[in-house]
């Protein structure tokens, strides 16, 4: 079987958690004997002067590989930073009008999504376009490319929502010669990830994969003539079950010593909450637990807290100390399409706290059984007190969240889905 992945960017130095999971999607569909190429940008980091109006410079070199398995084009095609600015400036006054005429929708709300839903559909199609040209990419020779490519594919791959690529690969379906599969990664409780012609990009595909029950269940009430597969996350067994990973290293290295330690990894950002997780701790007050912040520095906003340590990003290894330093994830993101982090603290048996208001976040962790799902920094206190105290508990919740991981959510296990639905697409109903 031949397949041709489309991605805005891939690399093995990529630490993006869509990046390592498309890149990964790769390499175990190639281990199942999927003959896989890939094209993409040659971006490696995107530059954002506005909210829609990105960067995609040339920070790799033009060109394929020897083997011809990767190729990569430039995304000239990006708006001027004027036009780029004053297209951001329409798109959020228009958000803004929406908001007094409709009123705010609160984040966790229970009619969060649905109400971004109907908003999303009762705006003119022209802010949506404006919106995914602004964002890009709109690399037009990779878009030649995927025409000419299809003809000898049996199921092309693409990826990712809000970027343009699956929206311009969505308005060329009437050319390619193959199955169209998405992989949007999508946000539902981002309003970012909420736009009508995205909606129609899924529609005008021949399959959609989905990482969770809940984002399924979304689609199907909604994009009911979309075809949604939800086919998870993976977690790399092997690697997080290394001998060599030690969390009394890292304890030591920080001088952490006998500390209780509240883990959180993921960018510092709004939409990831780290200051729930900030305040958590702060309402606990325990001299004995410390909040470990692990990921880049993304807004800059300063910490105001003795008992926060922000490390920014570790490499690979040191982030499995971490977390099998650690006794427990924190991780209250309003805005995840799954939360990997999660597997990866399960797989060092740690319990894990959600926020209950991210509803792929809620479809993960099985409260009480796996982890916990805290409502605000009031609830994340309570819990972390309780796992702090309460080791049997928090053992018992890590061993549940292990078995979890291993048997669901092992890459083999995820790649064997995505190959059965790719063979479904070329042979339908064998």
């Amino acid at each position: 079987m031949k397949a041709l992945h489309v991605f805005p960017f891939y690399g093995g130095d990529l630490i993006d958690g869509a990046a390592r999971y498309q890149q990964r999607l790769t390499d175990e569909l190639r281990l199942l004997g999927v003959e896989v190429d890939v094209l993409t940008t040659r971006t490696r980091r995107l530059e954002a002067p506005s909210a829609f109006g990105l960067k995609w410079p040339d920070d790799w070199p033009a060109g394929s590989t020897a083997d011809g398995s990767l190729q990569r084009f430039g995304a000239h095609c990006s708006l001027p930073t004027r036009v780029g600015r004053a297209t951001s400036g329409l798109i959020l006054r228009r958000w803004a009008r929406e908001a007094a005429r409709d009123g705010i929708i609160a984040p966790g709300a229970n009619d969060f999504v649905d109400r971004q839903w109907q908003r999303a559909l009762a705006r003119p199609r022209a802010y949506d376009i404006l919106s995914l040209i602004g964002r890009g990419p709109n690399p037009l020779a990779l878009l030649y490319e995927l025409i000419r490519r299809s003809r000898d594919a049996d199921v092309a791959l693409v990826g990712f929502s809000p970027f343009a690529l699956p929206w311009w690969a969505g308005l060329l379906r009437p050319l390619l010669k193959c199955p169209l599969v998405v992989l949007p990664l999508f946000h539902p409780d981002d309003p970012y990830h909420h736009f009508g012609e995205i909606y129609r990009t899924f529609e005008r595909a021949d399959a959609v994969l989905v990482q969770t029950a809940y984002t399924r269940a979304l689609f199907e009430r909604h994009l009911p003539r979309a075809r949604s597969e939800e086919i998870g996350v993976g977690v790399d067994v092997k690697l997080w079950n290394d001998s060599a990973i030690s969390g009394a290293r890292f304890r030591a290295r920080h001088g952490f010593g006998t500390k209780r330690i509240a883990l959180f990894v993921g960018r510092k950002e709004a939409g990831k909450r780290w200051d729930l997780a900030v305040e958590a701790i702060e309402r606990l007050g325990r001299d004995d637990a410390v909040l470990v912040l692990v990921g880049a520095d993304v807004d800059r906003q300063p910490i105001a807290s003795s008992r926060v340590c922000q490390l920014g990003r570790l490499d690979e290894a040191e982030l499995r100390d971490a977390h099998d330093a650690c006794d427990v994830l924190i991780h209250p993101s309003q805005h995840e399409s799954f939360g990997f982090v999660l597997l990866e603290a399960w797989m060092r048996r740690k319990p894990v706290l959600g926020n209950a208001g991210c509803g792929p976040v809620s479809a993960v962790i099985e409260d009480g059984h796996d982890g916990f799902l805290c409502r605000d920094a009031a609830d994340f206190a309570t819990r972390l007190g309780q796992l702090f105290d309460h080791r049997d508990l928090a053992l018992r919740l890590g061993e549940a969240g292990r078995r979890k991981a291993e048997t669901r959510y092992a890459w083999p296990v995820l790649a064997a889905r995505v190959q059965a639905l790719y063979a479904d697409l070329v042979r339908p109903g064998v």
